[in-house]
């Protein structure tokens, strides 16, 4: 399991068997390996993984206005603990945290 970070460093999702799931484990969405990005579970373009554990919506990103086919989420993940900060990211254009 992968915990990812906003820039401010908090931690806001953890990555797991292509899934995405909130810190408290439930499943917000899945990853797509053929473009690397994640996908909500509405099929919109969610974020990408930058500097190997921290996780952005790319404001210029192609996949913004792209409806994707959803999956069904799998089950929760359950509450999963990970450190509740980690090192700040200076500001990176156009990106937002997720």
């Amino acid at each position: 399991m992968i915990s990812l970070y906003n820039s401010y460093g908090k931690h806001v999702a953890n990555f797991f068997n292509q899934q995405l799931y909130s810190p408290t484990g439930e499943s917000i969405g899945y990853f797509e390996p053929a473009l690397n990005i994640f996908i909500d579970l509405k099929g919109r373009y969610l974020g990408e993984i930058i500097e190997h554990d921290y996780i952005f919506q790319k404001l210029d990103s192609p996949y913004l206005n792209i409806h994707f086919s959803t999956k069904n989420p799998t089950v929760n993940l359950g509450y999963f603990t990970a450190p509740n900060s980690k090192n700040i990211l200076k500001s990176l254009d156009l990106m937002k945290n997720i």
